[in-house]
Formats: C-alpha cells, structure tokens, sequence
C-alpha cells in the first residue's frame, strides 16, 4: 500500500491520538505512514485484519474532528524563476486558492492573460496585387 502521510505529518497530528491505545496507534501508523498492507500489520500485531482496519478508521475519525492536516503529496514543478519565488513566499491556504483560480489575477501577469490579437486584414488593393482576393 503506497503511504498515505508522511513522518513529518504524522509528528503533527500525534497529539490528538494521546487518549487511544498504543497499539492502536502504532498499527495505524504502520499502514497510514510506512505504507504496509494490513494483513502484514494483523500478523506483525497478532491480531485480525478487521481489527486493523478498526485501528485506521479510528485515527482517521480523529484526523477529520480536529480538522488535522489532509494527506498531500509532494509536488516536483517546474516554473519560471520568478512565479517560483512568488509561490515560496506563498502561505499554504493561498496556494490552495491559487490553485482554485481565485489568485491567478495576482500571480500571473496581466500580459501572459490577454487575448491574442486579431489577424490584420491586408487592403483589397494589395490582396488582388498578390493575387490573393476572391
């Protein structure tokens, strides 16, 4: 199973897990964050698949009631120099509304948005001296 949170992540919402068992915790921990499959970890804590997946459903009760961190991945993009360094400077929740659309206006200059121009007619009198008018 490919993992769900990352350590650092999981450094973060620990506190709220501090009323469970354990065990609880740890087989969770095991499945969420080093991505084993939950029969390895219903072997590993002797006990049964179901009760895994109990542990799991638990700590993820817990993640959504404290509004804890969404699992996320990382994200290699490649982008010019300058809109990169507009992104750092970035809080989080602005970049989640930069990737709404709702910042774009600010981020992306006004040039890169505008409409391309309409093609220029050429005069008639230089379309038949071409021998291009019809």
């Amino acid at each position: 199973m490919k993992p769900i949170y990352t350590a650092e992540q999981w450094e973060v919402v620990k506190p709220a897990f501090r009323s469970m068992a354990v065990s609880t915790v740890e087989m969770a921990h095991a499945v969420l964050v080093n991505g084993q499959r939950q029969f390895e970890v219903a072997e590993a804590f002797n006990t049964s698949k179901q009760n895994v997946g109990q542990a799991i459903k638990r700590v993820r009760e817990i993640i959504e009631k404290h509004k804890l961190p969404e699992p996320s991945q990382p994200v290699i993009l490649w982008l010019p120099e300058k809109l990169a360094e507009q992104l750092q400077r970035m809080k989080a929740e602005d970049i989640a509304a930069f990737l709404d659309g709702r910042l774009a206006e600010s981020v992306v200059p006004a040039a890169a948005k505008a409409k391309p121009k309409r093609a220029i007619k050429k005069p008639k009198k230089v379309q038949k001296e071409a021998g291009m008018d019809q």
